[in-house]
């Protein structure tokens, strides 16, 4: 049986299904279609509503589709209500921020480690992204990953280290109102290094015989890589000759 409504009872269900939205709220939306400068979104309200391109991704070469895929349902911030002809403005990318943020919060609360790309070796460190937020390493507070068993030198670690990299690194202080993130690579080499250490002592004990790699040689002697852990061979006990 088909209902039949009013022209007073289709404005009350038009009503019931109004949200009210308004600037700086959070809804939900699904990707209907893209435009060439943006994707259109249903919102659930009267209108369909618009994403700019710019709003849709801190990566300003990533292109809309392949951030927002279509009929499918994202979160997005209003950023600007009704225009002339009905529609939102809304943002992705502010959003996804804000999630991210609040990410990084709890990464640093547990003290966790976290992958970030290398995206501008500049004179003062390392700049990162980390999923849309500008993170920065400063010097001293990183290490090339390939040096590290050589001689974990902090300025060849400025010499190999290049754009797109991969590294790993802990938050060492967020704020999120100054868009301030500064994160150490350090910390997560010496943290490793810990436990290798306390992993091979636990293996290794005085007059025994062990395998290593020949890393460094100095004046002084030699270092030897056994496990993870440079070792100092002196040169007293290289050889019975000087």
């Amino acid at each position: 049986m088909v209902e039949q409504y009013s022209d007073c009872d289709f404005e009350t269900l038009l009503a019931k299904y109004d949200y009210n939205f308004k600037r700086g709220d959070i809804v939900k939306g699904i990707v209907c279609a893209y435009e060439a400068d943006g994707a259109i979104v249903d919102i659930g309200s009267k209108s369909t509503a618009f994403v700019p391109a710019y709003e849709v991704s801190s990566d300003r070469k990533a292109k809309v589709e392949d951030v927002l895929e279509l009929n499918t349902e994202y979160e997005f911030l209003i950023t600007q209500e009704c225009d002339e002809n009905g529609k939102f403005t809304l943002s992705y990318k502010k959003v996804h921020l804000a999630h991210t943020w609040a990410e990084l919060e709890k990464v640093k609360e547990a003290d966790e480690t976290i992958a970030v790309v290398v995206s501008q070796m500049v004179k003062g460190g390392v700049v990162v992204d980390v999923s849309g937020v500008q993170g920065f390493i400063p010097p001293g507070q990183y290490y090339e990953i390939e040096c590290i068993d050589i001689s974990g030198l902090e300025e060849e670690a400025e010499v190999h280290l290049k754009n797109g990299d991969k590294i790993e690194v802990k938050i060492l202080s967020l704020d999120k109102s100054q868009n301030n993130l500064i994160l150490s690579n350090k910390k997560v080499f010496e943290t490793n290094m810990a436990e290798t250490r306390k992993n091979v002592f636990a293996q290794v004990e005085v007059g025994q015989v062990v395998k290593g790699e020949v890393v460094r040689i100095t004046d002084f002697g030699a270092f030897v890589n056994v496990g993870g852990v440079d070792c100092l061979l002196p040169l007293s006990q290289i050889s019975w000759k000087w």
